[in-house]
């Protein structure tokens, strides 16, 4: 298990989008998630924070891109 506090009280706080092409369009993934968007602020603003555990994945399932 990671402390997520730094000495000075601070939390850490990740999300994890990457880049990756939805068809012919690039777009930005959730890892967590398994959604898709189609800007990196988007995917940032929907995607769970890991602080730093991440939610629990959910079950393999084809989500539509956004």
């Amino acid at each position: 298990m990671v402390n997520n506090a730094i000495e000075d009280g601070t939390k850490i706080a990740l999300k994890f989008c990457t880049r990756n092409w939805c068809g012919h369009i690039i777009c930005y993934c959730c890892q967590n998630e398994l959604i898709c968007y189609s800007t990196r602020e988007d995917c940032q603003a929907n995607c769970p924070t890991c602080t730093p555990e991440c939610p629990p994945q959910p079950s393999p399932s084809i989500k539509p891109y956004n």
